[in-house]
């Protein structure tokens, strides 16, 4: 297993923790798994093996950061090929709401187009 856990992130930052015992009741609640913020998200769904665990993650993750782009992307395109028409309920507005705010951002533009 890799020395470092992923347990936060958000468009400028990321967190890691070292394993190390100290650290381990928080990376055992907070870890992502399969949610890495360093791959384009639409290929998250090629690379995670347990889908509840994933499952899991994107909905901590839509939970705790609603707005972060990475993880709204990749909780729309889950909920886009798992055709989950709750979530794209609850990801639309918001995913309208940013792409005003960022009239540049292309991937949200696209989501958005996607989930039309």
């Amino acid at each position: 297993k890799e020395d470092w856990a992923l347990v936060f992130f958000d468009e400028i930052s990321i967190v890691v923790l070292k394993r190390i015992p100290a650290h381990q009741k928080t990376i055992e609640q907070f870890e992502y798994k399969y949610l890495k913020p360093n791959l384009p998200h639409f290929l998250l769904f090629q690379e995670h093996k347990d889908h509840s665990v994933f499952k899991e993650e994107l909905d901590r993750c839509f939970k705790l950061m609603p707005e972060n782009f990475y993880g709204l992307l990749a909780n729309s395109t889950y909920a886009r090929l798992y055709n989950d028409q709750s979530k794209i309920e609850e990801i639309k507005p918001i995913l309208s709401k940013l792409s005003k705010r960022f009239p540049e951002n292309q991937h949200l533009k696209r989501e958005l187009k996607l989930l039309q």
